[in-house]
């Protein structure tokens, strides 16, 4: 992500902007890719383009998606939005973090999870993406920033074979 993603997002946080209105923008520009092609396309008019953007995006966000059609930054939007919710969870103490899993957790291991994350890196909140993913055969992964905590049945396989090939001992209990 650039700084120029970066300061944008952060700008549309400190607007104030209603979230609804932010997480239906990017439903709109994740949705319909002809809007994309449409905004960033140098053959068609700057007014023509205000025009689209008025008609299908709330309207809480039109100024600020004209300002950037304008500096020719509209194409970093997915960007944008995503520093947006960075910023928007630093400041709010939010730990975002995916979870990896063969089979759906219950409401409590979840909630486990989640009180985990939030001792080890003092968030008063977590936001957790739920990720199903077969390939791990049993067990779950939980990934925050670039921290990876891997209680995956493929990750344990992984980790006996290095062990293996390292000539390490290997006790099973």
């Amino acid at each position: 992500m650039t700084e120029t993603a970066i300061n944008y997002g952060i700008v549309l946080y400190e607007l104030e902007i209603d979230e609804k209105a932010i997480n239906h923008t990017a439903k709109i520009w994740e949705e319909i890719p002809e809007v994309a092609e449409i905004l960033t396309n140098p053959t068609i008019s700057m007014d023509v383009r205000h025009s689209i953007i008025s008609k299908i995006f709330p309207e809480e966000i039109v100024n600020f998606l004209k300002k950037m059609c304008d500096n020719h930054k509209i194409s970093m939007l997915k960007d944008v939005l995503e520093a947006y919710h960075d910023y928007r969870n630093k400041k709010r103490n939010i730990l975002s973090a995916s979870l990896y899993y063969v089979t759906e957790p219950k409401e409590e291991q979840r909630e486990r999870i989640e009180k985990f994350l939030c001792r080890k890196y003092g968030a008063g909140e977590v936001e957790l993406t739920m990720v199903h993913a077969p390939e791990l055969l049993g067990g779950f992964i939980i990934r925050t920033g670039s921290r990876e905590f891997d209680w995956s049945v493929r990750g344990r396989m992984q980790q006996l074979a290095s062990n293996m090939k390292r000539g390490e001992r290997v006790e099973f209990n």
